[in-house]
């Protein structure tokens, strides 16, 4: 029950005691009068503390209404929407490597004699061809022959070495071929008493250099000269009267270097694979 309320009920029953109390002592109508007039001023008193409480509590809502109000209209922090439609973006993985697979060898592109070396050695008693991994290992006796067999040179495509060897004349040393393995021994050019020596492979196979003492107006000299690996087209590249040898290619077949005496002492030359232009 409100405060107000009993506060009346309490006031009502103080009149009417007051009523009674004041018939008893003044008589019965100046009591009543008496009565009344408490009873208005009980009234008034109750009325103004009513509009009281009620002041109060209005007050007392409006500032708990302005005081929460700050809090009710506060700004809140901007909240980026996501949109429902709009994809998400996932981090993109880098492409993983794809190894390239090696290509096949082509294993007839590639000489039987890959980190192979070929030389001579008198181990067995005299000259003979042999051959050995670069490492020295799987050593190979390609020649035996009653004759000295020396000066090996691999064919570009290692398919082949020619030699010199006097097998056929311990006087005169020839030009031979054979295979890589050592088979198919034949001579490059027929027989010439003569000596051919320091032969070598051209860059692109098909011409092999050497020197010789093939006789110039007859003078044995040692000139520089080519031929053919079927063994055609022999030319004298030097024709000079003094001694040319050990000529050897330049990488691209176009020069020729070599050593000669045609200043009266051994100096080094160059000049044009067809012997033109030798420049000391």
């Amino acid at each position: 029950m409100e405060p107000i309320t009993l506060y009346l009920i309490a006031a009502l029953l103080f009149v009417l005691g007051l009523a009674a109390a004041g018939g008893a002592i003044f008589g019965r109508k100046r009591g009543r009068r008496i009565a009344l007039g408490i009873s208005g001023l009980l009234l008034w008193s109750s009325a103004l503390a009513g509009c009281n409480q009620a002041n109060t509590t209005a007050t007392a809502t409006a500032t708990a209404t302005a005081t929460a109000q700050p809090s009710a209209i506060s700004t809140p922090s901007p909240v980026v929407a996501q949109t429902a439609t709009q994809p998400v973006a996932s981090p993109t993985a880098p492409p993983s490597p794809v190894d390239t697979p090696d290509q096949p060898v082509d294993q007839t592109s590639i000489p039987q004699f890959l980190g192979r070396i070929v030389f001579h050695s008198d181990r067995d008693g005299d000259l003979e061809i042999y051959s050995m991994n670069a490492d020295g290992s799987d050593l190979q006796q390609l020649t035996d022959s009653p004759g000295r067999d020396f000066e090996p040179d691999w064919s570009p495509d290692g398919s082949t070495i020619v030699f010199s060897s006097d097998r056929d004349d311990p006087t005169n040393a020839q030009l031979y071929l054979m295979d890589a393995d050592g088979s198919n021994q034949r001579p490059l050019m027929p027989f010439t008493p003569a000596d051919y020596l320091g032969a070598r492979w051209s860059p692109d196979g098909e011409w092999i250099l050497f020197h010789s003492n093939l006789e110039v107006d007859g003078v044995p000299w040692f000139n520089i000269y080519k031929v053919r690996k079927d063994g055609s087209e022999l030319t004298d590249l030097t024709g000079s009267v003094d001694n040319s040898f050990r000529p050897d290619w330049s990488p691209d077949g176009q020069r020729i270097v070599f050593t000669s005496e045609r200043d009266g002492n051994r100096e080094i030359y160059v000049m044009n694979a067809d012997g033109s232009n030798p420049v000391r």
